[in-house]
């Protein structure tokens, strides 16, 4: 009987003629399952499969994916796991050990009431948090904070605001008093009125990332404004993210339409969907492209995307999610590219490892620090 592929791949691994794009997969299949401790099953496959890494190669001018796993494997899935458990029982591999290890961050913030009082949403049973002016905040079974109206006087709550913030390793969903859901990533803050609905305009102030599904109201736009930009829309889907330490602003258009200002320049343009907007902290202008919408989403959906992605603005957001230092032993490390993606709630030794398969560069974890050799 013929060889399947995986057999064959298998055998090129243990020969030590697999090339690096395929030691690469291998080896964080392998990672993967070790940490399950089980057998795969088709499924479990089908998704190591989606999660698999690709695109290591940094001198290929035009990285394609590599795609080894074909939905039929079930047989073939039983000889990976002996083979290569075998391989990494008889010889020497022995990927250094660390010390310390981060667990990923976690659904928490903090809410800070127009009084000043502040709300460490953690620490805090479900339920109703606090009422201002009859606005009465409750936090959800879900881990959301949601506004209720009814008895709210507008004239009275006019210029009542509150901020929501998440520190590094937290994230957090709020539904703004007109109805809007906001999902804030890590190291991040929304300020906004205890009233929206009924202003000429729905103004709200953004640092960091943040997602905004947009209730729609024609009659009373919604504006998001950051340290550089102004988002105007009526009812969409997008994503911010204006890290001060990113080098540019980046807006990201799923569905709808909306129009972003440079505060600087005054330049000005209108996103269609699967575009992005972008504005460099040390520019004038304001440029409009073809959105990569995985990497932009990736953060909500759970996961880390890196696509050719600078090694420097990857550690970035490593450093933000598990809140740790990073620092670079070697400089050039920087700007290794590097192609992948994995959920961003494993922890951090196994994100790490990932990352040292592509064979590009090295991690120690030290307590709160990572140092990038």
């Amino acid at each position: 009987m013929d060889k399947s592929k995986e057999e064959l791949l298998v055998e090129r691994y243990l020969n030590g003629k697999a090339d690096q794009q395929e030691q690469a997969m291998l080896e964080t299949w392998y990672l993967n399952q070790q940490e399950q401790g089980s057998v795969p099953d088709i499924s479990s496959i089908a998704h190591a499969e989606r999660k698999v890494w690709n695109r290591l190669s940094l001198n290929r001018s035009q990285p394609k994916k590599i795609n080894l796993w074909p939905r039929s494997i079930a047989a073939a899935s039983i000889l990976l796991c002996v083979g290569l458990g075998f391989y990494f029982y008889k010889t020497s591999y022995t990927k250094k050990q660390t010390t310390f290890d981060v667990g990923p961050g976690q659904n928490a913030a903090t809410l800070q009431l127009s009084n000043g009082q502040k709300i460490v949403l953690a620490n805090t049973a479900n339920g109703k948090l606090a009422e201002e002016t009859g606005i009465t905040i409750t936090k959800t079974a879900s881990g959301q904070v949601i506004y209720d109206l009814k008895s709210v006087s507008a004239d009275t709550a006019l210029n009542k605001m509150n901020t929501l913030s998440t520190a590094r390793g937290q994230q957090y969903q709020v539904r703004l008093p007109d109805g809007t859901n906001v999902w804030l990533n890590a190291a991040s803050s929304l300020s906004y009125p205890t009233v929206l609905k009924g202003r000429a305009r729905r103004i709200v102030e953004l640092n960091g990332e943040a997602y905004f599904e947009v209730y729609k109201d024609k009659k009373h736009p919604f504006i998001v404004k950051t340290n550089q930009q102004s988002v105007e829309v009526l009812g969409t889907h997008f994503n911010i993210n204006s890290y001060k330490d990113e080098p540019a602003v980046k807006t990201t258009l799923l569905e709808g339409s909306v129009k972003v200002l440079n505060l600087k320049s005054r330049a000005s343009g209108v996103l269609k969907p699967g575009q992005q907007s972008v504005i460099r902290f040390y520019g004038d202008s304001l440029q409009i492209e073809t959105a990569d919408i995985d990497e932009a989403l990736a953060w909500k959906k759970g996961e880390f995307y890196f696509d050719e992605e600078r090694l420097e603005s990857i550690m970035k957001k490593i450093s933000r999610w598990y809140n740790v230092d990073v620092v670079f032993q070697d400089p050039s490390k920087k700007d290794v590219r590097i192609g992948g993606y994995i959920s961003r709630f494993s922890s951090i030794s196994k994100v790490l490892k990932m990352l040292e398969l592509t064979g590009l560069a090295e991690f120690t974890i030290e307590k709160d620090k990572v140092i990038v050799k």
